[in-house]
């Protein structure tokens, strides 16, 4: 029970973090190049500044676009002295850029460092243990949907969303999970 309140503390300790100060602490269990991207156009928006600052909006409690937005703007007007647009469109359409198969490997390499991490304490007679929690979410009504996710058996036919089932595999020695479509 004790180490549930440590990581409660540490988690709402990250949350009251900056970007920048978010970084430096998971920078650790993450190697991203600075720029990110090597595209031609110099974006404000680059993979890795979008990378961080949605994490930072995740771990701040999911806040909105417009509160993560400010919080990068007054960085960089304190960084380069520019004031810039506090329209969210440009940010919202840097996120739905990044890369899935990007994403996927920096999981990857965040799991590996933190099963480095791992202590004997923390295992359980030598092996990891698990955790393991599902649930269900309903999706929009769409045809695609309704082929991939069908509905609930409890429905009537016709009436009702898709319902899609989620299963988590958790690490209880460091948190990390493994999220999967049953």
């Amino acid at each position: 029970m004790r180490k549930m309140g440590m990581l409660a503390a540490s988690v709402e300790n990250l949350r009251s973090k900056s970007v920048s100060e978010q970084r430096e602490v998971l920078g650790k269990f993450v190697e991203l190049d600075s720029e990110g991207g090597g595209g031609k156009r110099k974006r404000l928006f680059y993979p890795v500044r979008i990378f961080w600052m949605f994490l930072n909006q995740v771990l701040s409690g999911n806040i909105s676009c417009s509160e993560t937005l400010q919080k990068i703007l007054a960085w960089l007007c304190l960084e380069t002295g520019r004031l810039l647009s506090p329209n969210t469109a440009a940010y919202c359409k840097a996120r739905q850029r990044l890369d899935g198969q990007w994403l996927h490997l920096i999981n990857q390499q965040i799991v590996k460092r933190m099963d480095n991490e791992v202590s004997e304490e923390q295992l359980g007679r030598g092996r990891p243990v698990r955790v393991v929690d599902g649930s269900g979410l309903s999706m929009p009504d769409t045809p695609a949907n309704q082929e991939m996710f069908p509905q609930s058996k409890r429905q009537k036919k016709g009436c009702g969303f898709p319902t899609m089932r989620i299963m988590a595999l958790l690490s209880f020695g460091n948190g990390r999970s493994e999220m999967q479509n049953t």
